[in-house]
């Protein structure tokens, strides 16, 4: 990939996966950057495998982070291992996927190079619904206006920090014009969706964004999110 930029996600097992923990509920529990923390030598060894790896172009990504606290533990550990090999360290970014980390952003803007949004577990988070539950799954839907709200704050308050997005929602058309909109850098995209989303974004002038930003954000439901985005492409 070099010189291009390549990101390595630290470990992190979702909710939906079994690790061998008995837990109430998995999607609140000990995954992502907790589970690391927790068990130091799972997040060391991966660190030290990319400070080694790393020829220049490697960014290193934290899941699930919802407090500062834990990218600056992270951080030092990271900065402790490229001293230990001699070798720069990798930019940190992390995963912006809970609530807390949204309106924590001016926070962690300042601890980090970059950060993705997971519009996945971000949508489950926000609108509390479990979209592998059936009967609830019919609410899940990440162009709710809550969520557009979300990811228009952070780009907000994260000033002079990349913000990418990495969930199924940047490769949807309708969603990929949203995001635009609002601001965000870098998409995420699933390689069957690339053409059509080039074609969307190609056909979107800057003036149409910005007008389209304030229709959204303003929107009551994401049905009308819909309706307005389907005009507008």
């Amino acid at each position: 990939m070099s010189p291009h930029p390549f990101t390595l996600r630290t470990f992190d097992l979702g909710g939906d996966k079994v690790l061998g923990l008995e837990e109430e509920n998995p999607f609140l529990g000990l995954r992502g950057v907790r589970l690391l923390l927790a068990e130091r030598q799972l997040l060391e060894t991966q660190l030290r495998a990319a400070v080694r790896a790393n020829p220049g172009n490697l960014r290193v990504m934290l899941p699930m982070v919802s407090d500062p606290g834990e990218v600056r533990e992270a951080a030092e550990l990271l900065r402790k291992i490229a001293r230990e090999e001699g070798k720069e360290a990798p930019r940190l970014g992390i995963m912006v996927e809970v609530p807390s980390a949204v309106f924590m952003a001016p926070e962690l803007a300042g601890l980090v190079g970059f950060m993705s949004v997971g519009t996945n577990d971000l949508t489950q988070y926000i609108l509390a619904v479990d979209r592998q539950n059936f009967r609830v799954s019919h609410l899940y839907d990440s162009l709710h206006p809550a969520v557009l709200r979300a990811v228009n704050y952070l780009v907000q308050k994260a000033q002079g920090v990349e913000i990418e997005v990495c969930g199924e929602l940047a490769s949807d058309p309708l969603g990929a014009a949203a995001l635009l909109a609002l601001g965000v850098s870098a998409l995420s995209i699933a390689p069957p969706s690339f053409l059509s989303i080039k074609k969307t974004i190609l056909n979107l002038r800057i003036e149409d964004l910005r007008g389209l930003k304030e229709k959204i954000l303003g929107a009551g439901s994401a049905e009308e999110v819909r309706r307005i985005l389907k005009s507008a492409l």
